[in-house]
């Protein structure tokens, strides 16, 4: 979709021109974000997309613990000016829907089990957004 390709949907140039350096999992699943928060929410998505693809240096500089912006298996959706509850059902409907193609995270302590998770809320300092992520495995075995 031409609209969803546009530069004003990202918050940099950076984040838009590393858009198309995606997995195509990814970016089909930011598509539908977008047209989710667009047509569901009836919410403003200019400005959405705060990163896509990285570098090493910009992994370095934000204090990345993982790796998946770097392999393009990530990007990062700001949640400005959505409630709690819409915040919610976002994630919520795309849980149900991709949960299982979430990145493995552990849930530690004793029994250090390890989990799906397609989508971390969270602010590294740059304010609130979700991280939407796909695991190592799913983009490795995923054929076009």
């Amino acid at each position: 979709m031409i609209f969803f390709n546009s530069s004003v949907v990202y918050q940099n140039s950076r984040a838009f021109e590393r858009r198309f350096k995606l997995h195509p999992l990814v970016q089909n699943l930011l598509d539908n974000v977008l047209i989710f928060t667009k047509l569901s929410l009836k919410k403003d998505i200019n400005g959405r997309i705060t990163s896509t693809v990285s570098t090493l240096e910009e992994d370095v500089n934000f204090h990345r613990k993982s790796t998946t912006h770097l392999e393009g298996r990530a990007f990062d959706f700001s949640v400005k000016d959505l409630d709690e509850q819409e915040i919610y059902n976002l994630k919520v409907a795309f849980q149900n829907v991709a949960g299982h193609l979430g990145a493995w995270q552990s849930g530690g302590g004793k029994t250090d089990y390890k989990y799906r998770c397609l989508i971390v809320d969270h602010d590294i300092g740059l304010g609130r957004h979700l991280h939407f992520q796909i695991g190592k495995d799913i983009a490795q075995n995923f054929k076009d």
